[in-house]
């Protein structure tokens, strides 16, 4: 029987044609759910609300802390750095309220407890500090690229 070279490992040719030389799909079960959300959004052309409040959704549900912030192109607005990688354009309603964001993601691990959409299509991410922090809502415009 020979072997079949594969990314520096050998494998039977069975095992390659059953496989597709791919891993199993149950050792990432758990990413199913998001690449399917992330295929229907595209499917469907979801609006940016939409996008914006699945991938908030899946930040809060992971309780992926916010990493960074820093100052955006927007006036009055900050972008927000997680630790997965998703950078967002955020504003809040309370002035001084993103400087206080600032210094507890500086002092503390800051993480999403909530997130939601109104009415008029605005998403909003509630964050709060460890250990019992006051909690930041704050109304997310859009994605963006960190620099």
């Amino acid at each position: 029987m020979a072997l079949v070279p594969w990314r520096g490992h050998t494998r039977h040719p069975e095992e390659s044609a059953v496989s597709g030389g791919l891993p199993a799909a149950s050792e990432h079960a758990g990413d199913a759910a998001e690449i399917a959300l992330l295929f229907e959004s595209a499917a469907e052309g979801s609006d940016l609300p939409v996008r914006l409040y699945r991938r908030l959704h899946l930040l809060v549900e992971r309780s992926v802390p916010a990493r960074g912030i820093e100052a955006a192109p927007v006036p009055r607005a900050a972008r927000v750095r997680f630790a997965d990688g998703t950078t967002v354009v955020a504003k809040t309603s309370v002035p001084g309220e993103l400087g206080l964001l600032a210094l507890a993601i500086r002092r503390a691990s800051v993480t999403p407890r909530a997130c939601y959409m109104g009415a008029d299509d605005q998403v909003r991410i509630v964050l709060v500090g460890r250990p019992n922090g006051h909690p930041v809502s704050l109304q997310v415009v859009g994605f963006d690229q960190p620099d």
